[in-house]
């Protein structure tokens, strides 16, 4: 258990990095889903930047939530949702 918040960079780059990320109701779904984790407390968003095929994210875990459950959350999150829109691998 961590007595200390820490904060991480966190990157993650699209599957085969296609430009999921230029379409602009794509980018804005993940940006929704960073903020619904946010608002939800599972972590304190610093910054981020969405670029066409990878996104990066600074982050402080809540506590009792790891970086790899973050991680997770959002990547999880926005595949689950973007399903709506289109098939196939996202990350």
């Amino acid at each position: 258990m961590r007595l200390k918040a820490q904060t991480y960079a966190l990157t993650a780059v699209t599957h085969q990095r296609r430009r999921l990320f230029q379409r602009t109701a794509t980018a804005e779904l993940f940006i929704a889903t960073l903020f619904r984790y946010r608002d939800a407390g599972k972590f304190r968003l610093h910054a981020f930047v969405v670029m066409p095929d990878h996104v990066h994210i600074l982050l402080t875990p809540a506590p009792g939530i790891a970086i790899e459950r973050c991680a997770q959350l959002i990547k999880g999150g926005f595949s689950y949702a973007a399903r709506k829109d289109s098939s196939g691998e996202k990350w």
